[in-house]
C-alpha cells in the first residue's frame, strides 16, 4: 500500500519518515508543504520526500537497520551530510550512525530502510556474502553493483506503487545487498565528514541533556572537546549555518510546537516563551515571523 502525507509543521514531519525518529528544525518559510510518500513491505520501507520548506535533520540510525538514500533532486549550492548536493548521489547510513544534515527547500530524496538481517539473508542466498557496513554516513562510489541499485531506486521514485509488489521489492532488496556486499574502500573525505558530524551530534546531545536552549560557545566546545573554530566550521559544513543561528532556529521551532499545543484561554505567548528561556521577546517575534510568516500571537490564536 502506498501512503502519502503533506506536512506543514516539523513535528508532523518528524513522524512521517517510516522507521526513523528524526528531529527536524525549520529554517525558512518555504514555498509549500513537505511531501512524503512511503511504501512498506515485509522486508523494507521506501520513503520519497520532497522538501517544500528548509529544515535541519538529526537522528541516530537504529541498531540493525541500514538506510540507503538517493538524492533525486538537488539544489544549486546546497549541502547535505557535509557534502555538495548532487542528483543521483547514493548514501549509506549504517546502524548506530548519528545522522545530521541540512535539507533545503527543493531537495528530494528516496530512502530505503532495510534490516541488516534481511540484507544478510539475501546476500547469502545470492552467494555474495553479508553486507560490509562501515560506521558512518558516506557517499557510495559508482560501480556496476551500485549502478543497479541506483536504477532500482530511480524506478521506485517514478513508480512507488510497484515496490508494494514482490518482484520490484525483491529486486530492490537484492540490488541493495549486492551494492553493500561489493563495497569498496571508504573515500578519503568520509572520515572528515564523520568527524564533523560527531562534533555536531556531541553538541546536540549536550543541549538535550542540559535543557539549555541557547548554549554558549564555551559549553559547546567543552561538550565536543573541540575548539571554537572547529565547532563553528562543523555546524556550517553540516547545517550550512553557524551554531548560534542553528540554535535560534531550533528555539523558534520548539516555540511554534508549544504554541500550537497551548490553550489560548489559559496561556499567553509570554508564558510559553518564558518557559523556553526566551528573554528578548521583540527580537524573537521578528525572527519567528521571518521563518513562519506570522507572529507568535497569531499562532496561539489559531489554536482556539
Amino acid at each position: 500500500m502506498v501512503e502519502q502525507v503533506e506536512v506543514t509543521e516539523v513535528d508532523e514531519l518528524s513522524t512521517s519518515i517510516a522507521g526513523l525518529d528524526v528531529e527536524y528544525v525549520r529554517t525558512d518559510r518555504g514555498v509549500g508543504p513537505n511531501r512524503v510518500t512511503f511504501v512498506e513491505t515485509d522486508d523494507l520501507v521506501v520513503s520519497l520526500g520532497r522538501m517544500g520548506f528548509s529544515v535541519t535533520a538529526s537522528t541516530e540510525i537504529p541498531g540493525g537497520l541500514v538506510v540507503i538514500g538517493l538524492i533525486t533532486r538537488a539544489v544549486a549550492g546546497g549541502v547535505w551530510c557535509g557534502g555538495q548536493l548532487e542528483a543521483g548521489q547514493l548514501f549509506v547510513l549504517t546502524p548506530g550512525t548519528t545522522f545530521v544534515a541540512n535539507e533545503p527547500s527543493g531537495l528530494a530524496a528516496t530512502l530505503v530502510c532495510v534490516p541488516v538481517d534481511s540484507l544478510a539473508t539475501v546476500g547469502l542466498e545470492l552467494g555474495i556474502g553479508e553486507p560490509l557496513l562501515r560506521h558512518g554516513v558516506e557517499p557510495v562510489s559508482r560501480r556496476p553493483a551500485t549502478d543497479r541499485l541506483v536504477a532500482d531506486l530511480w524506478a521506485a521514485t517514478a513508480r512507488p506503487d510497484l515496490v508494494a509488489h514482490v518482484p520490484a521489492s525483491a529486486s530492490l532488496l537484492e540490488s541493495a545487498a549486492g551494492a553493500l556486499a561489493d563495497a569498496a574502500g571508504r573515500p578519503v573525505a568520509a572520515t572528515r565528514r564523520l568527524d564533523r558530524s560527531k562534533i555536531v551530534s556531541d553538541c546536540l546531545e549536550f543541549v538535550e541533556s542540559s535543557g539549555s536552549s541557547q548554549p554558549s560557545m564555551t559549553e559547546l566546545c567543552r561538550a565536543a572537546h573541540a575548539s571554537a573554530s572547529s565547532v563553528r566550521q562543523a555546524f556550517v559544513e553540516v547545517f550550512d549555518m553557524p551554531p548560534t543561528q542553528y540554535f535560534q532556529h531550533r528555539l523558534l521551532s520548539t516555540l511554534r510546537i508549544e504554541l500550537l499545543r497551548a490553550d489560548p484561554h489559559d496561556e499567553t505567548v509570554t508564558q510559553v516563551a518564558s518557559s523556553l528561556g526566551v528573554t528578548h521577546f521583540g527580537r524573537t517575534s521578528g525572527r519567528y515571523r521571518a521563518v513562519f510568516g506570522e507572529v507568535p500571537s497569531q499562532t496561539l490564536l489559531n489554536t482556539a
